[in-house]
């Protein structure tokens, strides 16, 4: 077992000593503090994307202003109601888990091929995403982060995953959007569609909880047509909340 971060033990020990000043009964204290620890990852994230893309930001203190801090609250305590897990059971087949058995590079290609190219799904909004042919490219990424598609670049984990795709989008009522960067016009915004599956094999007695994030390009006045971007999985709440502090917002579906 790994030794604890004294300050982390430090930070814990403080927590318990404002939860006895408050006189804060200790189940809710259980409940309250990793809920706490949640939003300090989505505040440590949001800070640094500001630093990382704001330049202005490194000359202000506090970095974060009451509206983020604001946003930020609002975005955990809905990403606590919308966001559900499926259980994928490896060891059986089924739709949702069958793309894991052609996770092979030529194998991801032609399930990709005869599911997903040059088709559309509907989300919970009833908005159509269209996936283009050579969205494949998703799948490869170098060691630039760029989508060359070449098979060093292959990704696995994003191969295994295809089938999660369609679901993801006709299912996530956890809906985010921020600014598409490289449009200066403000026209086109980037969309995620987030969802939870709790995997589990024979290899894995306890689930595995993977985040897959499925990011689309829409147009602000939905004038055109929305396209596939990408999908990833996002293992682990720090790379979630670090993923989701970079300029987000929640989106409410109305339906």
């Amino acid at each position: 077992m790994s030794t604890p971060n004294p300050c982390d033990e430090c930070r814990y020990e403080a927590l318990k000593r404002r939860e006895q000043e408050l006189e804060l009964p200790s189940n809710d204290a259980d409940f309250l503090l990793p809920e706490y620890a949640r939003f300090m990852k989505l505040a440590a994230g949001r800070i640094k994307w500001k630093l990382e893309n704001h330049k202005k930001a490194k000359d202000k203190c506090p970095i974060l202003a009451p509206q983020d801090i604001k946003n930020l609250h609002i975005m955990l305590g809905k990403i606590n109601q919308y966001m559900q897990q499926v259980p994928v059971d490896l060891r059986k087949n089924s739709p949702i888990n069958e793309s894991f058995f052609k996770s092979k590079e030529g194998d991801a290609l032609d399930y990709f091929d005869k599911n997903l190219s040059k088709r559309a799904f509907y989300d919970t909004f009833g908005e159509k995403i269209f996936i283009h042919e050579d969205s494949y490219a998703f799948m490869y990424k170098n060691d630039d982060g760029k989508h060359v598609v070449e098979s060093q670049n292959y990704v696995q984990e994003r191969g295994e995953r295809l089938s999660y795709i369609p679901f993801v989008i006709r299912a996530s009522k956890c809906i985010l959007e921020r600014p598409y960067r490289f449009d200066k016009t403000g026209a086109t915004i980037d969309r995620m569609y987030l969802h939870a599956f709790a995997e589990s094999s024979s290899s894995r007695p306890r689930n595995k909880i993977v985040y897959m994030a499925v990011i689309v390009l829409r147009d602000r006045k939905g004038n055109k047509t929305t396209f596939f971007k990408t999908a990833f999985p996002v293992v682990g709440e720090m790379d979630l909340y670090r993923r989701l502090s970079g300029g987000y917002s929640f989106v409410e579906n109305q339906k």
